[in-house]
């Protein structure tokens, strides 16, 4: 892939994110837990992700950053399939 379709991609991710976002109705996250945990997850992931693949980040600490920053992912995908911060355990 050359960069102008990786680019062209993720502006299409981009558009569509924030369209689903204004049919959503601009739903405050803290209404809802799960919903809230989803934003806060998020927020891990890309402060996380960032921290990753950052020059300024020590070489050794990139794979612990890199992990973290998939967990949050999972994180997120867990509260998203059960609706709950705790995915249903407590």
């Amino acid at each position: 892939m050359d960069y102008s379709n990786i680019k062209l991609l993720h502006m299409s991710c981009v558009v569509i994110s924030v369209s689903l976002f204004g049919l959503r109705g601009g739903q405050a996250p803290w209404t809802d837990a799960w919903l809230a945990a989803k934003v806060l997850g998020l927020l891990a992931y890309i402060g996380l992700r960032m921290q990753a693949l950052s020059a300024k980040t020590p070489a050794k600490r990139r794979p612990a950053y890199f992990a973290a920053a998939l967990l949050s992912v999972t994180y997120i995908v867990g509260v998203a399939l059960t609706r709950s911060p705790h995915w249903g355990l407590m």
